[in-house]
């Protein structure tokens, strides 16, 4: 014991000063890596609000695509157009104002000719009848029904509040600033 007291007096290291000395290099080697990896994040990390502002834009832009492709399909949207020439030319204020007429209308189906089923009970065809046998009552023929109730056009105001979205200009300058590579990355250049 007295010779390694000697031994790190005298500059040469003993067993604990080598493991301390390994543990210090092995820390200071994770710490410094770590530096650099922090360090390379903070452009990522400083465009982060620019990323997050791009994907919101383009989700805002494709909902708005898949809500104009519902109002195409539309029987609402399709029986307004047909009544207004002008729709096309109308504001979206206007169209969100816009009431549909919807109109059911329905006849009744043509009587059919049924013979009444005979019970086990009844008589015999060669004893005479004393009374018709009745069946139920025929339905009535040439009746129709028609429903008209205005609708709104549900599609115009989920349009309206993607254009707004869209239209924000906070949104808009934050996706202006990513980098254009990685835009295209997406497209494949």
């Amino acid at each position: 014991m007295e010779q390694q007291r000697l031994s790190t007096i005298a500059g040469e290291p003993n067993e604990v000063d080598k493991a301390a000395s390994a543990a210090c290099i092995r820390s200071g080697a994770f710490a410094l890596l770590l530096s650099v990896v922090l360090f390379l994040l903070i452009p990522y990390w400083k465009n982060e609000s620019n990323y997050v502002a791009l994907r919101k834009y383009v989700t805002d832009r494709l909902n708005l695509a898949d809500a104009l492709d519902t109002l195409d399909d539309s029987v609402l949207w399709q029986k307004y157009k047909e009544s207004h020439e002008s729709t096309e030319s109308m504001s979206l204020t206007q169209l969100q104002a816009a009431r549909a007429e919807l109109s059911i209308q329905g006849t009744a189906a043509p009587a059919t000719a049924t013979t009444p089923e005979r019970s086990p009970h009844a008589r015999d065809a060669s004893k005479p009848r004393r009374a018709l046998l009745k069946g139920p009552p025929e339905p009535p023929t040439n009746v129709s029904v028609k429903a008209v109730e205005e609708m709104e056009i549900g599609e115009l105001s989920q349009i309206a509040q993607h254009l707004k979205s869209l239209n924000d200009s906070d949104t808009l300058t934050r996706t202006r600033r990513v980098p254009n590579f990685s835009t295209c990355q997406s497209c494949g250049g």
